[in-house]
This record gives C-alpha cells, structure tokens and sequence, in this order.
C-alpha cells in the first residue's frame, strides 16, 4: 500500500504527469519485491516441520498486503496507511517466529516504510524494525551464537531500502520540479499564441477596416453622389445629361464590386493590374486634369506591392478628402522616386482645417482617415505628416525608405 501524502506526487494535479511513471514503477517493484520474498518463505517453509504454521502465515501476510491494495483504492490517508503497516510489521515478526525465513519479508517491509511513511518516522521505523528482526533471529532462532550476523543482516538491508527509496524520492521531487516549470512554460507558451493570435486578429480587422475605408466606402458615396446628381437632372429633364450620369453610377458600382472581390481574396487593388504606381496615379486625375495636376519626378520604376498599395490608398485618400472636405479649386499630386526612398504629396488650396481639433466627426470619416492613412505608411516603415491651418489648405506627404531588399522584392 502507497497511499498519498501531502506533496506526493499522486496528490499533485496537473504535476502528476511527471514522475507518475516513476511512482508506478517503484509499487510494482513493491508489489513484486514482497510477493518474492514471502513465496521464497512459503517454499522453504513447506520443506521444514511447520508447514501448516508456515502455510498460515504466508496466508496471512498475503491477505493483509491485499487488504492494504483495497485500502489504497478508497481510503488514501496517512493515518490508514500507517495502521495497516503497524499490522503488517507485526504479522512479519510473528511470521519470523513461524520461520526465520519470514526475515526477507522485513526488506519489503523497509520499502513500504521508507515510501509510505514521512521521511523522519519512515527511518526511525526502519531502524526499529531492523533491531526487531535481529533480536527474534537472535533468540529464537540462535545459530552458533553468530548474533551479529543476525542483527547485521536486517540492519544492512534496513540502510539500503532506506538509500532506495531516498534516491527515488530525490528523482521524485526533482521530476515535480521541473513538471512545474514545464507546466509554467506551457501556459507561458499559450498565453503568447492567445496573444498573438488576437494581434493577428486586431491587424486584419484593422488592414479590413482600412480597405472598406478606401475602397467600398468611397465608391457608396460616390454613388450617393451620383445618384442624387441624377435625381436633380430628371427632375430638371435633362434625360441625357441623367443618362450620363446613371452610366457613371453603374461604373462606381462596377468598381466597387471588383473592390469587394479583390478585398475577399487578399488581392492588389485593380488600379495596380497591369500599371506601376505613377500610372495609377495618372488614372485618379484623369476626370479632373482641370483641377488636379500630377507630377512626376525621377524614373518611375517598380515598387513592392505594398508599397505601391499604401501609397495609391494615401493618394486616393487625400484626394478624396481634398475634393469632399476642403472643397478645394486645385490640387497638386507629387510622386518622387529617389535613390534610396520614394516620396508622396498631395497639397490642395481648400479651406484646410486646425489639426488640434482634426477629430472624426459623427461618421468618423477625416479623423478615421487621417488614422488609415497615417497606419498604413507607418506599417512600410514609412513617414507620415499632414499639415494644414484654416483657410490655408492642406498638404498631405508620406516618405518611405527603400532598400536592396525592397528592390528585390519587386
């Protein structure tokens, strides 16, 4: 019987799956180590004259380590445990008095002490049970008066049941230890993947919120817009000037579907197909060549994907906010590619606005924005400022470094 104590191991919820193995290991030894030593009694006993005495002894020993198993199973406490040995010590050396072969059977005895009792009363046990067993060998069962050996022989193997069992316990304790820190780095582990897994989660909503933003918001109010132009040239009768504009409303419609598809699939806006960054932008000015101007300095040439992404956004942005906001009569778009970064301004001569107080309105359409606009620079390593003052327009400029890397990846 092993029954658990305070800090064993059986008693140690999640650590119980360190040195479980370990535990297991040393009850099957017990198991095995007593049913040896008392079947190599009973063997010999039968060879002698006490036969029947030996017979019943053997009984009772194995009836009683049987009766501790059951025990073990439904009250697992020190105080059981303690009470079932105390009888079990007794049954040995009253067995020992039977037949001195009955003396192996106190080395199991000394096992189940050093590992079911605490450390302290376990040896002092050991001890006593070792002098026990010497003094019946001693004087029942005298041989040539070599008391010595009689004692010497329970005393040696009392200390190495003792050093088994406190080498077992040091392996025990040491595999709960690092069970702890197994079980510490685990949970550490977990809550990183639970944290990253929301950082994940946090920059697709944010990258998703961004491409709605300025794409699928952008085209529903310019299909507003448009509508509300139509409605005033029907009401006017202009059919023709309403049918242009109806043909407008179904081209922002085309568009923004094919932005919804390509923001489902992970794609590159459409402007990006088949052109490099200076021609998209071309295609942004090309309705509104009266009022807005496009400028290009240096050698266009490819750029990463998400470079050229954000970039567009920003423009397509600006613009926006430009001709909506600051009602603006013209508007300067400057794209510069250099030796090492490539360079974005958009500066219009609208009404501007007081950047302390630039804040999302009731729609949180600019300070919402500005944010997008700001985040998606930042996140190329890129540099983002907006300067702006009532009734002196606005100039938005983003700068993105580029390296050899960047160019690679092109």
């Amino acid at each position: 019987m092993a029954p658990a104590r305070p800090g064993s191991p059986t008693q140690s919820g999640s650590l119980q799956s360190g040195p479980i193995r370990a535990v297991e290991l040393l009850r099957l030894i017990q198991h095995g180590l007593f049913a040896s030593v008392v079947l190599v009694a009973f063997v010999k006993g039968l060879q002698g004259s006490n036969a029947v005495a030996t017979s019943a002894a053997s009984a009772a020993l194995v009836l009683w380590y049987l009766t501790g198993l059951r025990l073990e199973r439904t009250r697992r406490t020190v105080p059981i445990a303690a009470a079932w040995l105390a009888v079990l010590t007794a049954l040995c050396i009253g067995a020992i008095f039977v037949s001195a072969d009955f003396a192996w059977v106190s080395f199991a005895v000394f096992v189940l002490f050093a590992s079911v009792l605490p450390s302290r009363v376990a040896y002092g046990a050991i001890v006593v049970l070792a002098v026990c067993v010497g003094a019946v060998l001693a004087w029942h069962w005298p041989t040539d008066r070599h008391w010595a050996a009689q004692f010497v022989g329970p005393l040696m193997g009392a200390a190495a049941a003792a050093g088994l069992v406190s080498v077992y316990r040091m392996a025990a304790r040491e595999s709960r230890e690092r069970q702890v820190l197994i079980d510490e780095l685990l949970r550490t582990q977990d809550d990183l993947a639970r944290a990253h897994l929301d950082a994940g989660a946090r920059r697709e909503r944010e990258r998703v919120a961004a491409e709605i933003h300025d794409t699928l918001a952008q085209s529903f109010a310019s299909t507003m817009f448009l509508g509300r132009q139509a409605l005033r040239e029907l009401d006017s009768e202009d059919s023709a000037s309403a049918r242009q504009t109806l043909g407008e409303i179904v081209r922002t419609g085309s568009l923004g579907l094919e932005d919804a598809r390509r923001l489902v699939r992970g794609l590159p806006p459409h402007e990006l197909n088949d052109n490099g960054l200076a021609d998209a932008l071309g295609v942004l000015v090309v309705d509104d060549s009266e009022s807005v101007q496009l400028r290009v300095d240096g050698e266009p040439r490819a750029l990463p994907q998400p470079i050229e992404t954000a970039l567009l956004r920003v423009a397509q942005e600006a613009l926006s906010n430009a001709r909506e906001h600051s009602c603006a009569d013209r508007i300067v778009i400057t794209l510069t590619y250099g030796a090492d970064e490539v360079g974005l301004d958009v500066v219009d001569d609208g009404r501007g606005f007081a950047i302390t107080a630039s804040k999302p309105g009731r729609d949180g359409s600019r300070g919402f924005g500005t944010t997008v606009m700001a985040k998606r620079i930042g996140d190329i390593g890129g540099t983002f400022t907006i300067e702006s003052s009532q009734g002196a327009g606005t100039a938005v400029s983003a700068i993105v470094p580029l390296d050899d890397s960047s160019e690679a990846d092109t």
